[in-house]
């Protein structure tokens, strides 16, 4: 359900937004806000697991800034079901980097021991 913002100060449960120009238009393009404590990231679902924030994205070659791939799966590993989450794995993991890898794989065997994902890893 989606509740227009009234301006007020936002709370930690408001941690996705979507934004457009008119309220007739469709929407532009959503806003994840993210846990930290200092220089690391936290994982919402669960603040055990954590990396340093410099590593929480990339940016592309036009320099643009987007969510790691590792760290975008870990979100997407509670709703593998669904086509596109299982798509962006098939996807994605098979070009992580070792050290990637190896942070997914830990973080999924916590936060979702015995994941489908983990024997692909």
């Amino acid at each position: 359900m989606l509740i227009p913002w009234n301006g007020d100060e936002l709370v930690p449960e408001h941690h996705q937004f979507w934004a457009r120009r008119c309220g007739d238009e469709a929407w532009a393009f959503e806003i994840l806000l993210e846990d930290h404590r200092g220089d690391e990231w936290l994982f919402r679902r669960d603040h055990r697991i954590t990396r340093p924030v410099a590593d929480f994205g990339r940016l592309d070659e036009r320099r643009l800034p987007y969510v790691a791939p590792e760290v975008a799966l870990l979100y997407k590993a509670k709703g593998h079901e669904f086509e596109r989450n299982a798509a962006d794995f098939a996807i994605a993991a098979p070009a992580l980097d070792d050290a990637a890898r190896v942070w997914l794989r830990d973080a999924l065997a916590f936060a979702h021991p015995g994941h489908e994902w983990l024997n692909a890893l």
